[in-house]
């Protein structure tokens, strides 16, 4: 069955005596049931359409992409195309047509952002200005003293990777010394955002005298 629209009528009868009598000029358009598109692009994407495939699986490497479609009937309606914003991983969006009649159809694209930042977050090299500090990328526990007259240590520090980071408050720095045992954090964050945390402890030799006796 097809819906009809009727576009024009007119009945001519001036004195209205005997309508079943007259002869109605009307013009019948059956309303169009096409939901398919014509065409189906993606930017940074290379795919074939075909108008009855309804999910697309595909890779785009950027921030962000352009979907644009054309409709075979131009009395259809499109929705979901524009400017879409890309995540790193999966993204899925829907461009849904709507036939004349109302009847819709769904074009999925499931659309991948490959995540090609760097996990690196391992320091290069790790200095302190006093005490013995034997540095290794994969060690990230080291105890060190140093003698009772440090009061200051100055913490260096490089970064394996230059899209690494150090986290605020965290990164190479002068520390103030304590007696006893103190610990500090050097805390990388790669690229990607994961981190690492590289821990100093510090002991402070305390030779002072501990008899308070007559």
């Amino acid at each position: 069955s097809h819906r009809v629209a009727l576009t024009s009528m007119s009945i001519s009868d001036t004195d209205f005596v005997d309508l079943s009598a007259s002869a109605p000029s009307d013009t019948i358009r059956i309303v169009s049931d096409n939901n398919l598109l014509s065409s189906l692009t993606v930017s940074g994407a290379s795919f074939t359409f075909n108008p009855l495939t309804t999910t697309y699986n595909l890779t785009v490497n950027s921030a962000s992409t352009v979907i644009s479609a054309s409709k075979q009937d131009s009395n259809a309606k499109v929705s979901g195309t524009g400017t879409k914003s890309l995540k790193y991983g999966s993204n899925k969006f829907s461009i849904v047509v709507t036939a004349e009649d109302g009847s819709k159809r769904t074009y999925t694209l499931n659309i991948t952002r490959p995540d090609n930042r760097s996990a690196n977050n391992n320091l290069a090299s790790l200095r302190v200005s006093s005490g013995n500090l034997n540095f290794n990328a994969s060690t990230t526990n080291y105890n060190i003293t140093v003698s009772q007259n440090i009061s200051r240590v100055t913490i260096s520090a490089t970064l394996a990777d230059s899209k690494a980071s150090f986290v605020s408050g965290y990164g190479p720095r002068t520390v103030t010394v304590s007696s006893g045992t103190n610990s500090y954090r050097i805390i990388v964050r790669s690229e990607k955002g994961t981190t690492k945390t590289y821990t100093i402890n510090i002991t402070k030799q305390d030779n002072r005298s501990s008899n308070n006796n007559l």
